[in-house]
């Protein structure tokens, strides 16, 4: 189908929690189960991660939203192990910068 941008509202190892405009033509076709490609850009990454993810949970939500529950599928373990280890590099450095935050502020 069509690209679906979408904006990352929880991110981890196995998966992640996306948002999609109610209005996209595609979100009228989503069913659980469906299995996509995926691009995902994570700031400070070198290069953005290709993946396929299964959804597997779907909910309107406020706003003319719809929040997408994806599940990674790796095509081996290796691959596996590569996602969560970038997607690890970027929670980690996020916390730290917000962890800077905190203790500047205090």
């Amino acid at each position: 189908g069509p690209p679906l941008d979408a904006t990352i509202v929880n991110l981890s190892g196995g998966g992640m929690g996306v948002r999609v405009p109610l209005d996209s033509r595609t979100t009228r076709e989503l069913r659980r189960g469906q299995t996509f490609r995926c691009r995902v850009r994570l700031p400070g990454a070198s290069a953005g991660l290709d993946l396929a993810a299964r959804l597997v949970h779907l909910e309107n939500m406020p706003e003319r939203t719809v929040y997408l529950g994806l599940e990674f599928r790796s095509s081996s373990p290796a691959a596996e192990r590569r996602v969560q280890d970038e997607i690890a590099r970027f929670v980690t450095d996020l916390e730290r910068k917000q962890l800077r935050r905190v203790r500047g502020a205090g």
